[in-house]
């Protein structure tokens, strides 16, 4: 991988793991917030990125496994657009999905989803109680906020906050009978974790986020929550996909779409 010589996690298919989006980070900030896009574009370019690193760690995780288990594992990416395009990406906010497979000999089985809402922020980022509430209630309060820190003097990478710590701020606003409140940079990265820590830490080995039995059950979720009759729909995005030990199948089917399967 090269971006960092030491190892940082004791199980080195972690390790490549959390160098891939590292890397993923640096180059997504260091290439497209400069260009200062909104969120959408931005949450594009930043899967397009992860896209890419994982790509690249392929090959060194499945030598890795080789040596660890005397067998082939695979580790792969695929993102899949559910967004319907419109306006609808601005109401709901909801714009970024996760969904984690981990099937590795010396680790359980697991299969997780996180909902992410991209906020830009530039010294503050507004959060709308509204917007907030919204996530929070179609997702169990099981999803969270993604910071993309625009100041050119620092260029933190994407920062993660879980909705869940934002409601007794949401809750004394609302006495105060304000619709939003503000969060400064520093509080973001106080409070917050960035993305390639939040993954591995947080959702794979902390259980933020979904639990699922299979990735079938983890992907018809986002699929029903895209194609919702609430308005607005509690998704519209993209769904980033990646799996530590098994290869991603995509197919066409007879209705034009894809089948994706682990």
């Amino acid at each position: 991988m090269g971006l960092v010589s030491s190892q940082l996690q004791h199980n080195p298919l972690f390790d490549v793991f959390q160098k891939a989006i590292l890397r993923a980070e640096i180059r997504f900030i260091s290439r497209f917030i400069l260009q200062r896009s909104n969120e959408e574009r931005l949450t594009g370019n930043l899967v397009s990125e992860l896209d890419a690193a994982i790509f690249l760690a392929k090959p060194i995780f499945r030598q890795l496994a080789r040596e660890r288990y005397h067998r082939e594992r695979d580790f792969d990416f695929f993102y899949y657009d559910l967004s319907r395009g419109g306006k609808v990406e601005k109401q709901t906010g909801a714009d970024l999905g996760f969904v984690i497979v981990v099937d590795l000999p010396d680790h359980p089985f697991t299969v997780r989803s996180v909902v992410f809402q991209a906020k830009k922020c530039n010294s503050t980022a507004t959060i709308d109680i509204n917007q907030l509430r919204k996530i929070q209630e179609t997702t169990n309060n099981k999803s969270a906020y993604l910071f993309y820190d625009m100041d050119f003097r620092s260029l933190a990478s994407p920062i993660v906050i879980d909705t869940s710590k934002l409601t007794s701020q949401a809750e004394e606003s609302e006495k105060k009978e304000q619709k939003s409140f503000t969060l400064k940079m520093d509080e973001i990265l106080n409070r917050g974790v960035p993305l390639s820590l939040y993954l591995l830490y947080d959702v794979i080995e902390g259980g933020q986020g979904v639990e699922c039995s299979s990735f079938d059950s983890a992907f018809h979720r986002f699929q029903e929550m895209a194609n919702s009759n609430l308005s607005p729909e509690p998704f519209n995005g993209r769904l980033a996909i990646v799996s530590l030990g098994k290869p991603i199948s995509i197919a066409t089917n007879l209705d034009g779409g894809l089948d994706i399967s682990i």
